[in-house]
């Protein structure tokens, strides 16, 4: 491992600039265990804030490498896995006026590492009710049973304020959890609002035409009622990644750790881009508003709506786009009822997603390539395409130069997946471009 830190030491030549930078570097060797794994003697709490390059290589003289990477150690916090708790659960999270709630509670001291004491078995214990002004509205005293768990019902009144209500544990010294439950009012529509609205992708550029219908539940449709429709244009990415088998933690792509190319030629047409996680930081354009109209609905309980792609496709061709459209229709006993529905516009008839079983590879090894064909709306698309391996060298100044190696006739299933193997004959970099 080699590592390098930048510090800034006083100077005695300069006397207007006090400082200059000097670069500190370290480096040591040693052997991985039976699991491939070294436990490093680097202190990150001696401020030892070092940049690390790690090389490992083989007896055969293969080479792997990570960095420059920062190392650090996770101290450990146990106050996080020494707390005590308050689980709560109630038999559904909405409530009419005159239902009955009914609720349960578990006090513990979870360790996690340890087995659970019976701290507070049969423990007095007060549970409070707070409407959703935050006023109080009912109390009642409960006594744990033998796992510290305890169960109780309230009944709503019939003039219940409507809102969330607070359940909260009292008395209890360090314990303040608690629970909250919705009271609602329901009332059944009368009629309902759908929008009519291309299910398939449109071609960018195109019109769409969309039907906004209102009609009674006895079947009759709405009339002399008023539409108020709304129509937002936003960005669209429907990104799709191979599974892999930790999808369901990690995410979709989690794998994928290929960086963008931005600046390869033809990138943003044919490159993918690894994915986010949901908590990375983005910054999205706020939908743009195309329709906002009031208009009167038709004798058949119609509207019909127009969207004209072509400014988006001036504005926006380098991105897909989707058109989200809402209807509010009043009918003549001053009732609101809200429909939504929405269309996907694409810059292509099909995607394709090309990758392969490994990164790296020997001279003369078979690399597995694999490619899905889909729609914006992730439908397969069946067909024959060609499979080309194309091999990149550079110029002089950096600039990518593309030779032809090889070219296969191929085709996709009903999944829209097709396979390729490639012998790679000869070192050197090299890309594949599927097309269909």
């Amino acid at each position: 491992m080699i590592g390098y830190r930048v510090e800034r030491v006083p100077s005695r030549r300069n006397q207007q600039n006090q400082n200059r930078i000097q670069i500190l570097t370290k480096h040591f060797a040693e052997y991985t265990d039976q699991q491939g794994q070294i436990i490093t003697t680097v202190n990150p709490d001696r401020n030892e804030h070092y940049q690390w390059l790690a090389i490992a290589r083989t007896k055969e003289g293969r080479l792997a490498y990570l960095g420059f990477q920062g190392l650090w150690n996770q101290k450990k916090n146990d106050p996080a896995y020494d707390t005590h708790k308050a689980f709560y659960i109630s038999d559904r999270p909405v409530y009419k006026p005159k239902d009955t709630v009914h609720f349960k509670f578990w006090l513990r001291n979870p360790r996690y590492t340890e087995q659970a004491t019976p701290e507070y078995a049969d423990k007095k214990v007060e549970v409070r009710l707070n409407d959703p002004q935050g006023k109080e509205v009912w109390t009642k005293s409960y006594t744990t049973d033998l796992f510290g768990g305890l169960s109780g019902e309230y009944e709503l009144p019939a003039d219940a304020m409507l809102g969330s209500y607070y359940l909260q544990l009292v008395n209890l010294g360090h314990i303040h959890d608690g629970g909250s439950f919705r009271v609602e009012e329901y009332k059944k529509p009368e009629y309902e609002v759908t929008i009519e609205a291309p299910d398939e992708p449109v071609q960018l550029g195109e019109k769409i035409t969309a039907t906004i219908k209102a009609k009674y539940y006895f079947g009759a449709p709405v009339k002399n009622a008023k539409v108020h429709f709304t129509v937002k244009r936003s960005a669209y990415n429907n990104r799709w990644y191979p599974i892999g088998p930790w999808d369901w933690l990690y995410g979709n792509g989690y794998w994928w750790f290929a960086e963008e190319w931005d600046w390869y030629p033809g990138f943003s047409r044919w490159g993918c881009v690894r994915p986010y996680p949901y908590w990375w930081p983005t910054q999205n354009d706020p939908p743009e508003v195309v329709l906002d109209q009031e208009v009167d609905i038709n004798p058949d309980g119609t509207v019909t709506v127009e969207i004209d792609t072509a400014l988006a496709k001036a504005m926006h061709s380098d991105q897909d786009h989707r058109y989200e459209i809402t209807a509010e229709v009043v009918d003549e006993s001053r009732r609101t009822i809200v429909g939504t529905g929405q269309v996907l516009v694409a810059r292509e008839p099909f995607d394709i997603v090309a990758w392969t079983n490994r990164g790296y590879a020997n001279v003369g090894d078979t690399i597995e390539a694999t490619f899905k064909a889909h729609t914006l709306n992730r439908k397969p698309v069946k067909g024959t395409g060609k499979v080309r391996l194309i091999k990149i060298t550079y110029t002089d100044d950096g600039r990518p130069l593309e030779t032809l190696v090889e070219e296969w006739d191929v085709a996709t299933d009903d999944e829209g997946l097709a396979k390729q193997k490639m012998n790679l004959a000869e070192a050197g970099q090299f890309r594949e471009n599927p097309t269909c």
